[in-house]
């Protein structure tokens, strides 16, 4: 019963924001429009890859999900049938090739350096979220909240991947809004309320 209800509260909540969303987007008019979508299922690493992509050392383990990719290919319609996207104007990242390095460039490459004023950027995220120990934080928890890319807790050489904290996401946003775009960012994950 808990369940379901807690259910009905999320997709109400989800359909009124779209609703907002689709009036905030029809009132700005003019503009490129630009996505960039993330969906990352599948977090373990299959025995024939596990020797080239060894796991780093860390008690964080992380089991697979089910529906981030579908999740990601649903808005990915949604943009391009009912917010007037163009299909080459979004980007999509889907499990492994969602590394913390594809994630970062993309942004990069997607969503800021084409920015302009009066550009529409959209940023969807579905998969882990965390949260990790930060001594230097000025939150009160001490704790940075993060996701978690297709390649956490994994290592290339000397360099351990991590998880891509909210203090990143913050600069990433405001390289965005710096131009003069306007910016919807949507988390689909855990310990996402303070991401920014």
């Amino acid at each position: 019963m808990l369940r379901s209800a807690i259910r009905t509260v999320c997709a109400i909540t989800c359909l009124w924001s779209l609703g907002v969303w689709e009036r905030a987007l029809a009132q700005e008019g003019g503009g490129a429009r630009r996505a960039l979508l993330i969906g990352i299922d599948r977090y373990t690493v299959e025995a024939e890859k596990a020797s080239e992509l060894p796991v780093a050392p860390s008690r964080r383990h992380w089991k697979n999900l089910k529906g981030a990719v579908n999740d990601v290919r649903a808005v990915r319609e949604l943009l391009v049938h009912r917010q007037g996207f163009r299909p080459q104007d979004i980007l999509v990242l889907e499990n492994e090739a969602a590394t913390r390095d594809a994630i970062l460039g993309a942004f990069q490459r997607h969503l800021i350096a084409p920015a302009n004023v009066g550009d529409h950027s959209v940023f969807y995220y579905a998969g882990h979220g965390s949260r990790i120990r930060n001594s230097r934080s000025m939150e009160l928890d001490g704790k940075d909240e993060t996701i978690v890319p297709a390649d956490a807790n994994r290592h290339t050489g000397d360099r351990n991947i991590a998880d891509i904290r909210d203090k990143e996401w913050d600069r990433l946003f405001t390289g965005v809004l710096d131009r003069g775009a306007w910016l919807t960012a949507i988390f689909d994950s855990c310990h996402s309320g303070s991401i920014s």
